[in-house]
């Protein structure tokens, strides 16, 4: 006589590296979304604690209106780094 069992089957690799993908896209996009909210924060402190930190408003601004695909915190430490240069 024959045995049929019916069980859970590991996902394909295909399928497992699709499921990782799809994780790290989401990963990023929660911490884009967090980067962002915090940039709005910064908004809320005067221009001397924004220069103490390197910034001006404008920076801030500038990186808040980037496209969601792009990491704000980057363009922001980039802009930085150039008002430090030109100073």
């Amino acid at each position: 006589m024959t045995t049929i069992t019916r069980g859970w089957k590991a996902p394909s690799r295909p399928f497992a590296q699709a499921i990782q993908r799809w994780r790290d896209t989401a990963a990023k996009a929660r911490q884009r979304r967090i980067a962002r909210a915090g940039l709005r924060e910064m908004l809320d402190l005067d221009d001397h604690h924004l220069r103490d930190i390197g910034v001006t408003r404008g920076d801030v601004s500038y990186v808040t209106q980037l496209p969601v695909a792009q990491d704000p915190t980057q363009a922001l430490v980039r802009l930085s780094s150039r008002g430090r240069n030109s100073r």
